[in-house]
């Protein structure tokens, strides 16, 4: 399949599950949890990660509850490529909550921007891209030197299985199939460096891992 298709595919797909996921969902309820979450996320990492106050941070692929949601002290960009589209449709979804923060309805390769990022996370969103090498660059160009990347990743544990995604449309959520070793290659082929490998969650076809990285 087309790339471009998989990729529009994997957008509306995306946008289906989020209604379906929030629809019984009690915003205030969700919101707390949420936060929660990503604060144990962070905490998971407090060794390595600092987040301090006044840093600049980029939220790559923020989806309609991302990271922006527990980081008030930071000056922070959020981008998603459907966050108009969480606007009409998401009542979980405020921007007016979360002041400093700016959002962007762009994809990650289509963002561009002068800033350099003290911290970019990009949280379970680096499957979803369209072009996955422009992505990677696009984040790696953008991480201030000595900065700090976290990113989550839905990595593949079988060659077999990893292959036969590529030709069939498996898992239209993620158009792109790779293994934790080919991922983290593609972030060392571009001067960086793995600090800390978690993983976060043990499936049969897919892990879930967090990776570290420093620029």
């Amino acid at each position: 399949m087309n790339k471009s298709i998989k990729w529009k595919l994997a957008q509306r797909v995306e946008l289906k599950w989020w209604k379906n996921y929030l629809k019984n969902k009690d915003i205030n309820e969700y919101s707390i949890w949420k936060k929660k979450y990503w604060q144990d996320l962070i905490n998971q990492v407090s060794d390595v990660v600092k987040i301090e106050n006044n840093q600049v941070i980029l939220d790559a692929g923020c989806g309609p509850t991302g990271v922006f949601m527990i980081l008030d002290n930071c000056k922070v960009d959020a981008i998603d490529p459907l966050l108009n589209e969480y606007d009409k449709s998401l009542s979980h979804f405020n921007r007016s909550h979360y002041p400093n923060t700016n959002f962007y309805s762009s994809s990650i390769e289509d963002f561009t921007t002068e800033t350099k990022y003290d911290t970019i996370f990009c949280m379970n969103a680096i499957n979803h891209v369209s072009n996955l090498n422009n992505s990677f660059d696009k984040i790696c160009d953008y991480l201030k030197p000595n900065g700090q990347l976290l990113i989550t990743i839905d990595a593949h544990n079988f060659s077999f299985f990893k292959h036969i995604f590529r030709l069939i449309p498996g898992d239209v959520l993620h158009p792109h199939q790779y293994d934790i070793k080919e991922y983290e290659q593609m972030l060392t082929s571009r001067e960086c460096t793995i600090i800390k490998n978690i993983k976060l969650k043990k499936e049969f076809f897919f892990d879930h891992y967090l990776l570290v990285v420093k620029k």
